[in-house]
C-alpha cells in the first residue's frame, strides 16, 4: 500500500495484518513465495485498479521468468566451475 489509511496505533495494526494476511493468501493461491511481483499485484488490488484474476497471470508470468533466470546462471555457473576442472 502505498501510504498509510490510519495513523493510530490501532489502525496501523489493523493494516499490518490485511497485509500479512493478503501476502499468505498470495501464496496459498499460487503455491509460490511471496515475492516484490505479487506485492505489485496486491497494490494494484488494494487500490481497486485490478482484480486478483487481472493480476495473478502477470505475477505468475514474472515468477517463471525469474525462475527460468536462476536455472540459466546457475547453468552457466556449473559449466565455468567444469571448466576450471579441466587439465590444461
Amino acid at each position: 500500500m502505498a501510504h498509510l489509511l490510519s495513523h493510530s496505533p490501532a489502525g496501523i495494526t489493523v493494516q499490518f495484518y490485511v497485509a500479512v494476511i493478503a501476502t499468505l493468501l498470495i501464496h496459498i493461491q499460487t503455491g509460490l513465495p511471496v515475492s516484490k511481483y505479487s506485492l505489485v499485484g496486491l497494490s494494484f488490488v488494494a487500490r481497486g485498479q485490478a482484480t486478483v484474476q487481472d493480476v495473478l497471470p502477470g505475477i505468475l508470468r514474472l515468477e517463471r521468468e525469474k525462475m527460468l533466470a536462476k536455472q540459466r546462471l546457475a547453468r552457466k555457473s556449473a559449466a565455468k566451475k567444469a571448466l576450471a576442472l579441466l587439465p590444461g
